[in-house]
């Protein structure tokens, strides 16, 4: 068998070909094709023959067996012959061997190994690892400085910026990555998803504003529904109920299942009269049949409240002492006595007993004074 390498000849060696396999994320087929090679004749592809085994075991997870890999062809790599090995390089079995110890949280291994790799050697990679490092040994400010460099030195790299934001936002240090954020919403490889892991890690630290900034930097670079929702959450933690509102309200337009939460949304920021149309936008459900009696209830619509009896005995929703002791309410606002006694009796539940206790004993007074209006 045999695959085009860099100038499109044939990689004939195995050897060769697991390692190509797995630089392009096919780890199950480079494993069937090591296992082919004749392990007591490795020769000048020793080393290789070792790192692409470590490789394979990283991509599967297998933290353990890869390290001992990598370091079987770091010893050989440090022998008197290993100019002799081809196809390898040092940085790259280094650099990988850190990154397994980094997540068997062996920090000060993969600190010290990556110390030993020249500067001019170090790329990526290596300042996000090293930053993983340190601050898995909570050396924050060693990290700090780590990707400053990193990112003098590779400006446009956004997985460095990244690294920062998320550092800067588990310090508190919100001014500091400002700019790395408008950088990350301006980068013209950004896609929705980096302006949705930065809003994800200010969520862990109940950073509410940042995550807010980020979505709505986000959002600058057109629609996608999955950015309005992530931004929809984070209005709604912050409390900015009209912002969730105006966000919900977009999304419902493709998705009417959102008319639900808009109409919550405008009812909490008190536009009770707009959560009333995007209620009637939403598919008919049981929510939507409870909260529609709720809304007008508040809007002091009572006969239209008491009209939705039928939808909200379909629903069962009048199982439900709160819609029982709404009816009666609803109905003594009409002046209806009877019927208003009539729910009040069905209520059961404690808190709202209290509530229907008081009501009886208004309508006594109001059927005592001939009326209360």
């Amino acid at each position: 068998m045999a695959i085009a390498g860099p100038d499109n000849a044939p990689i004939e060696h195995p050897i060769l070909l697991a390692a190509k396999l797995v630089s392009d994320g096919h780890p199950d087929r480079a494993q069937s094709v090591i296992t082919s090679v004749d392990i007591e004749n490795l020769k000048e592809y020793s080393a290789l023959y070792h790192s692409t085994l470590g490789s394979i075991y990283e991509q599967s997870q297998q933290w353990p067996e890869a390290i001992n890999s990598f370091e079987m062809a770091l010893s050989i790599l440090n022998d008197v012959n290993a100019k002799q090995q081809l196809h390898i390089d040092r940085a790259y079995v280094e650099i990988h061997l850190a990154h397994c110890h980094i997540e068997l949280l062996d920090f000060e291994s993969a600190s010290d190994l990556l110390d030993t790799i020249a500067e001019d050697a170090r790329s990526t990679s290596w300042y996000v690892l090293m930053n993983k490092a340190q601050q898995g040994m909570e050396e924050h400010h060693h990290a700090w400085e780590t990707l400053d460099t990193g990112i003098s030195t590779f400006e446009q790299n956004l997985e460095l910026r990244h690294q920062r934001i998320e550092l800067g936002i588990k310090l508190s240090l919100f001014d500091e990555v400002e700019s790395d954020i408008v950088m990350v919403s301006n980068h013209p490889e950004a896609i929705v998803r980096d302006s949705i892991r930065i809003a994800d890690t200010a969520q862990q630290y109940s950073a509410y504003e940042v995550a807010e900034m980020a979505l709505r930097l986000g959002r600058t670079r057109g629609y996608n529904a999955e950015l309005w929702t992530a931004s929809a959450v984070i209005a709604l933690k912050m409390e900015e109920w009209l912002m969730a509102a105006d966000l919900l309200s977009v999304l419902s337009i493709e998705e009417p299942k959102f008319s639900i939460e808009t109409a919550e949304a405008y009812r909490s920021a008190g536009r009770y009269h707009q959560a009333l149309q995007y209620n009637g936008f939403a598919p008919s459900s049981k929510e939507k049949a409870q909260q529609r009696f709720s809304l007008l209830l508040e809007l002091e619509q009572f006969s239209s409240a008491v009209a939705l009896t039928d939808r909200l005995v379909f629903w069962k929703l009048t199982e439900d002492d709160a819609v029982l002791y709404g009816l009666a309410y609803a109905y003594f606002q009409l002046r209806d006595f009877e019927k208003a006694l009539q729910y009040c009796n069905g209520i059961t539940d404690p808190t709202v007993f209290q509530q229907s206790v008081a009501l009886r004993q208004i309508i006594r007074d109001c059927q005592a004074s001939n009326g209360c209006w």
